[in-house]
């Protein structure tokens, strides 16, 4: 039994491969961490030097870094980073900005897609193509020589054309109307507007030097990731999604795994530069993604939807949900350019398409048709399809496809059967729970293995290989180059802190796990129980068995062995109330994740349920599931949680049976922690600065899902300790403006909790607060403190008092969204059984930033891929 556990029981339900047997990146060979960075990072902290670099990071004052750690065993680690360097010192970046009109005087506001194809033929024009350029695709451009212009920038004229149409004929004095009409159409007007150089010199000064400051930073980082991303960016069969980049199709480098339901997960490769003492470096991770299936449109209706249309009006929504848009390709359009006018052929169209509303199909839908002889017709799609190219539709009542936008009044219609997906399609929004797991098995991996895809899969898509003579191909002729060797870092390794329960019966964490065996801590262990009083039991049965075998007769030899063990931790359970039984159909469960009204009837039949066979509201509900379907458990805890406020505990059924102690003892620690107690402490002594005068603040934003409502809110959290045990850590929320990171009502959450560490202290407040503040990144640094840091203000004035009364405050930001990695160099300082490097493992040098107090810190155990460390600035 350990510590930490699993109260719903373990897997995922579907065939995991087995692992690799750990091992480390490098087979035992690693390269000593660079001795010139060491040395400049301990100048860096010599007393008066650190406070200058903290004051010239940013454009605030910030706390300098005392020294760095010394504490714990000193390893070293493999990050997963490359040295960039110019290739010439004085090297500089030359940036433009571009800035786009159509002919008609109105911007470009079609897709990214668009744009970057306008982009393209810019730059095949000259002088731009005879230039070494990069650009993002959308505003800027970087070169590595200055791009002759006029001083207030000069515009240009690009007729767009699709790659796999080519570009409209020459103009003639006599062309028909239609063709100038297009021609006026695809002609835009792009502005280029030198907006400065940037100086790698200057920047690698300002990283070296304490009191060097080169304004232009930022702007230099952003020109090198422009220069980073072109060329996969450039590439046919890598799709480009951020600063990620996924090979697809005939890529050699191109990993997938089937998610089911029109999905794959697929695998590819982030950068991002970034810096730190003396050098440049480039941050590169391995990334997984979930891609639309390439194929027929109608066959990957029939796999998401499980049947060929026609589709109900439920599964319509849900079809056009998951397509919408899409891009297709077609091929069913005469070829007029062929040759062989007697045989045309048919030509490749590729279109991005929505799919129509509900009851619009080909059999109902009419549209204009105009002949040579001027005579106007109204045919369906379906006997336009027959007539005009002789293609009778199997499915003539699937949804049609719109090549158009859904407000354009003139749609183009196209059956659904005609449409073929093209790979390399990112899906945006929310994936059913089967396929996260999938995606979650394919992205776990030994972290050997991630290592060795980013030294070798990841520097080719990227483009950082080849190299040849010491430079790289693709970025040679911007001055740059990528050392393809993966740098290694000093590291440390904690020691554990003893985990203290009841009496004397402590415990040292092992690789962050700990035993609870009651025989070893003696009965009643927990350090403050809290007392069961009314509970009960929910058990849902589905399919032919029950959920607890032996049906109750079994549930009560069940109960009774799991009261018998939670009494032994001291929860005192009283004889639970008549369990409430609840029969759900297996096919509900089943297909909730293609039909949500499923989960309204599920929710439904768990209200009745507990309506008419609990007598009382419990104060605790020990909940038996047939199996560990994701949707049921979500639909169960939103209910117990947010509708009811019952705390709860849900096991799967058939390990709940096993009668295990392991599961009893998590249990035990749940229940108890639920109904505010405290399962262990940590010896004050060892948490300086924290004592008993000290609060911690927890402080996060919840941001809308992808494909929510553009009216949806943010939900602010801010949670706080009550007392110096820093074991309980009730909540205050707040809903606000979507996507607005900075806490609009901070201050009355802080009073709320400040107040209740009063309440639980003798009427006494702290006088050190700490703030955990999580989820922004450093841009956003200086408006925390200039924002949120002022309510704390306020919040101290309204209690407090005078500012001299304030208490001390330390603001820390949290960064768990960052592709950090480390990779231990030798088996003793991995956990022994994943690879991962070993809780507790801390480094403060070699990846961290040059002027800013941070550090990395992997507090747990990783379970199979390498666990992100969390950064603490």
């Amino acid at each position: 039994m350990t510590g930490r556990g699993r109260g719903r029981g373990g897997g995922a339900g579907y065939y995991k491969p087995a692992r690799e047997v750990a091992r480390v990146y490098g087979n035992g060979q690693f390269p000593a961490p660079n001795p010139q960075v060491v040395k400049l990072e301990n100048e860096m902290v010599k007393p008066g030097l650190s406070s200058a670099m903290a004051a010239s990071s940013l454009d605030f004052k910030l706390p300098s870094r005392p020294a760095y750690g010394m504490q714990g065993r000193a390893i070293a680690l493999y990050a997963n980073y490359f040295e960039l360097k110019a290739a010439n010192k004085n090297k500089d970046l030359y940036r433009y900005s571009l800035a786009f009109r159509s002919a008609e005087e109105s911007e470009l506001k079609d897709k990214k897609v668009k744009k970057k194809r306008v982009i393209e033929i810019l730059l095949d024009m000259p002088p731009f193509s005879t230039l070494k350029i990069a650009s993002d695709w959308t505003q800027k451009l970087v070169s590595a020589q200055k791009i002759p212009l006029a001083e207030e920038g000069q515009e240009y004229t690009v007729e767009f054309y699709h790659k796999d149409r080519g570009p409209l004929p020459p103009p003639t004095p006599n062309e028909e109307a239609r063709l100038t009409e297009a021609r006026t159409r695809k002609t835009y007007h792009i502005r280029v507007q030198a907006i400065g150089s940037v100086s790698l010199a200057d920047l690698l000064q300002d990283l070296s030097g304490p009191k060097s400051t080169y304004p232009l930073k930022l702007e230099a980082i952003d020109a090198l990731n422009t220069i980073m991303a072109h060329g996969p960016s450039t590439a046919l069969n890598i799709t480009t999604a951020g600063n990620k980049f996924f090979p697809f199709g005939n890529h050699p480098q191109m990993e997938s795994s089937d998610l089911e339901e029109g999905l794959q997960a697929q695998r590819g490769y982030f950068t991002s530069v970034r810096t730190s003492a003396s050098r440049m470096l480039v941050n590169l991770n391995v990334a997984t993604g979930a891609f639309y299936n390439s194929g027929p449109l109608i066959e990957m209706m029939k796999e998401v939807c499980g049947s060929y249309p026609p589709l109900s009006e439920q599964r319509h929504k849900q079809v056009s949900k998951f397509f919408s848009p899409i891009r297709v390709e077609t091929n069913y359009l005469p070829d007029d350019s062929s040759k062989n006018k007697e045989n045309k052929g048919t030509k490749r169209q590729v279109r991005t398409v929505i799919l129509a509303p509900y009851g619009k199909n080909a059999t109902n839908v009419t549209f204009s048709k105009t002949d040579a002889n001027g005579n106007v017709t109204h045919p369906t799609v379906q006997q336009h399809f027959l007539e005009e190219h002789n293609i009778r539709l199997h499915f003539p009542r699937a949804p049609l496809a719109n090549a158009r936008n859904a407000d354009d009044p003139n749609p183009i219609w196209i059956p659904a059967e005609l449409c073929k997906i093209l790979p390399g399609q990112l899906k945006r929004g929310l994936l059913t729970s089967d396929q996260t797991a999938k995606m979650i098995t394919f992205a776990a991996r030994r972290p050997h293995a991630n290592a060795e895809s980013i030294t070798g899969n990841g520097l080719t898509v990227t483009m950082i290989n080849p190299v040849v003579n010491g430079e790289n191909t693709n970025l040679k002729e911007f001055g740059v180059k990528v050392d393809p060797r993966m740098i290694t870092v000093p590291g440390r390794i904690l020691m554990p802190p003893t985990v203290m329960y009841k009496g004397l019966k402590n415990r040292t964490p092992n690789n962050g796990t700990w035993n609870l065996k009651v025989s070893e801590l003696g009965l009643s262990p927990f350090r403050v129980v809290k007392k069961l009083g009314e509970w009960s039991t929910l058990i849902i049965n589905s399919g032919r068995y029950d959920t607890i075998p032996g049906g109750i007769e079994g549930l009560k030899a069940d109960l009774h062995k799991f009261r018998e063990e939670l009494n032994k931790y001291g929860l005192n359970l009283i004889e639970p109330q008549k369990p409430c039984i609840i029969n759900i159909a297996p096919g509900i469960l089943e297909d909730a994740k293609r039909h949500p009204e499923f989960v309204d009837t599920i929710r439904s039949l768990v209200e009745t349920g507990l309506r008419t066979q609990l007598p009382k509201k419990p104060t605790f509900l020990l909940v038996l599931l047939p199996s560990d379907n994701i949707i049921l458990y979500d639909t169960l805890k939103s209910l117990f949680d947010l509708t009811y406020g019952i705390p709860s505990v849900c096991c799967v059924g058939k390990k709940f049976d096993k009668k295990s102690e392991q599961i009893y003892a998590n249990v035990a620690m749940k229940v108890n922690q639920k109904l505010g107690g405290v399962n262990h402490v940590v010896d004050i002594k060892r948490m300086t600065p924290l004592d008993t005068q000290t609060i911690i603040f927890g402080i996060d934003v919840t941001h809308p899902s992808p494909g929510s409502s553009e009216t949806a809110p943010s939900i602010a959290g801010v949670v706080a300790s009550i007392d110096a045990m820093f074991s309980q850590y009730p909540a205050s929320m707040r809903r606000q403006q979507g996507y607005k990171e900075m806490v609009t009502d901070l201050e009355e959450m802080i009073i709320e909790r400040l107040r209740l560490w009063q309440k639980r202290n003798q009427d006494r407040l702290p006088n050190k607060v700490i703030v955990y503040r999580d989820g922004v990144g450093e841009g956003q640094y200086q408006q925390v403190v200039e924002t949120e840091g002022e309510s704390f203000s306020k919040a101290f004035d309204r209690l407090y008092g005078a500012r001299a009364k304030h208490p001390k405050l330390s603001i820390v930001m949290v960064g768990k969204r960052h592709h950090t990695r480390f990779y231990p160099t030798k088996m003793e300082d991995t956990d022994g059984t994943t690879g991962n490097p070993k809780p507790g493992t801390v480094v403060d040098r070699g990846v961290t930033g040059e002027k800013l107090f941070d550090f990395f810190l992997l507090a747990h155990q990783g379970k199979e891929a390498n666990p992100r460390t969390v950064t603490y600035s």
